[in-house]
């Protein structure tokens, strides 16, 4: 009878244990709508909303000002991008060991990628600029 316990137990705690792990392999996409919802935000919300991101793969795209080198995060490179919304301004600084990106990315291009979301800063009070450092996992050049 104690086996039959244990075996109901063992079940339960590799379902839960397979429920968790597939929530946390999401991928979060940043897309239109996810933006207009951040916007329309209070401060504390945004706060809120970002926080949320921390440790998640996101998907995202934004326009390229530059490549640099960098040492941050244990990376060789750095691609910043911006994206800039009607209400709010969005930094992303990419960070990669890859150096084809800086060869590849010119400025003004409209990069999409897609990585680890490490932290977001926000670069004022108001909360309507913010820096969103990114450990790099895959990118590539949008053509229009």
């Amino acid at each position: 009878m104690k086996w039959i316990y244990s075996t109901i137990l063992f079940l339960l705690c590799a379902i839960v244990t397979v429920h968790v792990t597939a929530d946390e392999a999401k991928e979060v996409v940043l897309d239109t709508q996810w933006y207009t919802s951040l916007q329309n935000s209070d401060a504390i919300k945004r706060l809120q909303m970002l926080d949320a991101l921390k440790d998640k793969v996101v998907k995202a795209q934004g326009q390229v000002i530059k490549v640099e080198e960098s040492n941050l995060l244990k990376k060789k490179y750095r691609i910043i991008l911006s994206v800039n919304l009607p209400k709010m301004k969005i930094l992303y600084y990419c960070y990669t060991d890859k150096e084809d990106y800086s060869d590849l990315l010119q400025p003004q291009d409209t990069f999409e990628f897609s990585g680890q979301f490490v932290v977001a800063t926000p670069l004022n009070t108001r909360i309507d600029t913010i820096l969103c450092d990114i450990i790099l996992e895959d990118g590539a050049v949008l053509v229009k």
